[in-house]
């Protein structure tokens, strides 16, 4: 069995929209093997209801750090594991497409200076 077929018969069972869940799954996979990795401050975070086992859908508005230095404020929606939910000023650790850069993913989180995965 893949895993797109057990994400399908998971969102099912849990009344999840199949669609979008996989859709964003999907989009996490392309961004994190082919995303420039950057970092990026929490400036707002909505957690919508949906849910996929322990990973939440939720909608990132974000300070991106570019690596040329230069600050870019963006929004994304994507999935996150419901135990690392970040708050507002949170730095994290972030991958991203440059052509579209409401793409990214939570690859971790600085706590202290050190990084988290």
């Amino acid at each position: 069995m893949n895993v797109i077929s057990l994400i399908r018969q998971l969102s099912h069972f849990l009344g999840i929209r199949e669609n979008e869940t996989v859709q964003l799954l999907q989009q996490q996979r392309e961004i994190l093997h082919h995303g420039i990795e950057g970092f990026a401050e929490v400036i707002h975070l909505h957690v919508y209801e949906r849910r996929a086992g322990k990973l939440l859908q939720v909608q990132l508005w974000l300070k991106l750090r570019k690596p040329d230095g230069c600050f870019v404020y963006t929004h994304s929606r994507t999935l996150i594991n419901n135990n690392h939910i970040p708050e507002r000023g949170t730095i994290l650790r972030v991958r991203y497409i440059p052509q579209n850069l409401s793409s990214v993913i939570i690859v971790g989180e600085e706590i202290a200076g050190k990084l988290v995965l």
